[in-house]
């Protein structure tokens, strides 16, 4: 029988943030959490779970990842393209934050521009491709 992954749990996490890269700590307490920064006072969300799945691919010009996740408010999915061709350090059970910052058009990007692996406390800029 396959293990049941859990939400994270509620607490204070190590926050990076987005823009500025100024570290701090903020309590999360639910899947999306929309933070001011304290060092540059610029906005941006985050979004907290536990990783189900992750899945990479390279393309020509960006690599697409594919990462399944458990939240508070169930099973979600999200992909999105870096053209770093970074690899990503995540493994199933892991706790990961991505931080999305708005977009010139005033909505949050769908594509993370920072993935911080909670867990073993490394993270990655994510430079989204331009056509993606």
């Amino acid at each position: 029988m396959p293990r049941r992954l859990k939400p994270p749990e509620a607490g204070k996490y190590r926050i990076i943030c987005p823009h500025c890269q100024a570290e701090f700590k903020h309590n999360i307490s639910k899947d999306y959490t929309y933070i001011k920064c304290q060092k540059c006072k610029e906005n941006f969300k985050v979004l907290l779970t536990t990783v189900r799945a992750k899945r990479g691919r390279d393309g020509v010009y960006y690599k697409e990842y594919i990462i399944r996740y458990v939240g508070h408010s169930g099973e979600g999915l999200i992909e999105f393209g870096d053209s770093r061709h970074q690899d990503l350090d995540v493994r199933s059970s892991d706790l990961i934050l991505l931080a999305f910052v708005k977009e010139d058009n005033g909505k949050y990007s769908d594509t993370p521009s920072l993935l911080i692996n909670v867990t073993i406390n490394k993270g990655i800029q994510v430079q989204k491709p331009p056509f993606y």
